[in-house]
C-alpha cells in the first residue's frame, strides 16, 4: 500500500507477526506533498494550517503581520502578536465570525487620522493596506488609497 500526498504510512504489528499498514490523513498543522511518506512535515514557524490531510506546503497560511506561532500550529488563534506589533496585528489576529459565502459588493470609505509625520505614515501605508485587506478578508488589489 502506497499512501498518497496528504497521508502518511502507519504500520502496526500484531502478536501474530502480521503487519497492518494504513494511510491516516496528516493532522492539522502539518502536510506531506510526496507519496509513501513515513511522516507529515510540520507547518513552519509563524504559520498555521487547520486542514486535515494537507498535501502542499501552501496549506500552511502565514500568521498576520507582527504575530508569531510555533511550528505545527493548527489555527489562527496560535498566532500571537509580538510585543509592539500594534493595532493592525490585534485586528488581524482576532477576526469576527466567518462571513456568509457570498456578500454583495460594498464601497467603504475609511478615514485614518495619523498622529505622526506624513513621511512616517507613507513609509508603512502599503503594510497598513495589506493588513486592513486581510482583516476584512479582501483581495489586496481591492483596497486603495484616495488622496
Amino acid at each position: 500500500c502506497v499512501c498518497s500526498p496528504g497521508r502518511y504510512t502507519h504500520s502496526t504489528s500484531s502478536s501474530s507477526s502480521v503487519t497492518v499498514t494504513s494511510c491516516p490523513l496528516c493532522p492539522p498543522g502539518s502536510f506531506t506533498n510526496v507519496s509513501a511518506s513515513s511522516a507529515c512535515l510540520l507547518c513552519p514557524p509563524d504559520s498555521f494550517s487547520p486542514s486535515l490531510g494537507a498535501s502542499t506546503s501552501s496549506s500552511c497560511r502565514p500568521c498576520p503581520l507582527g504575530s508569531r506561532a510555533p511550528a505545527g500550529s493548527e489555527s489562527l488563534q496560535a498566532c500571537a502578536c509580538s510585543a509592539g506589533a500594534g493595532l493592525l496585528c490585534l485586528l488581524a489576529a482576532n477576526p469576527g465570525p466567518d462571513p456568509p459565502a457570498t456578500l454583495p459588493p460594498v464601497t467603504m470609505t475609511v478615514t485614518i487620522i495619523v498622529y505622526a509625520p506624513l513621511s512616517d505614515y507613507l513609509a508603512v501605508q502599503d503594510l497598513f493596506l495589506l493588513s486592513f485587506a486581510a482583516h476584512l478578508q479582501l483581495a489586496p488589489s481591492s483596497v486603495s488609497v484616495a488622496s
